[in-house]
């Protein structure tokens, strides 16, 4: 999907994790997370409504691993095109505070 093209609704996954916060997040990013990926190429619910419930990650770890999702579908794109190495990819930023459970909800999406 080029950047100025418009984005349609098909292209948007609503994800509702713990205190019902929700997040929107194009299809591209979300396909980042293989949990995620899977749900939307299968015969399920998610496939049609593009919805998905996260109960147990809290926003705020949700948030960074769509901050993550973002960052590795960037320098995803970079390395499938040769245009920067592994060497050349920056450290993804996380608080110390919140890395434990951010690798858990990241785990557990597989992204």
């Amino acid at each position: 999907m080029e950047e100025n093209s418009e984005l349609r609704l098909d292209d948007i996954v609503k994800i509702t994790v713990a205190e019902g916060q929700v997040f929107y997040l194009e299809k591209r990013y979300a396909d980042m997370s293989h949990n995620i990926k899977a749900g939307l190429g299968c015969n399920s619910i998610e496939s049609i409504t593009k919805e998905f419930t996260f109960p147990d990650i809290r926003p705020d770890v949700m948030e960074k691993v769509i901050q993550y999702l973002h960052f590795k579908f960037k320098y995803q794109q970079l390395l499938d095109r040769k245009i920067i190495k592994v060497s050349q990819v920056p450290k993804f930023e996380l608080e110390p505070e919140m890395a434990l459970d951010v690798l858990i909800a990241a785990s557990y999406l597989q992204a």
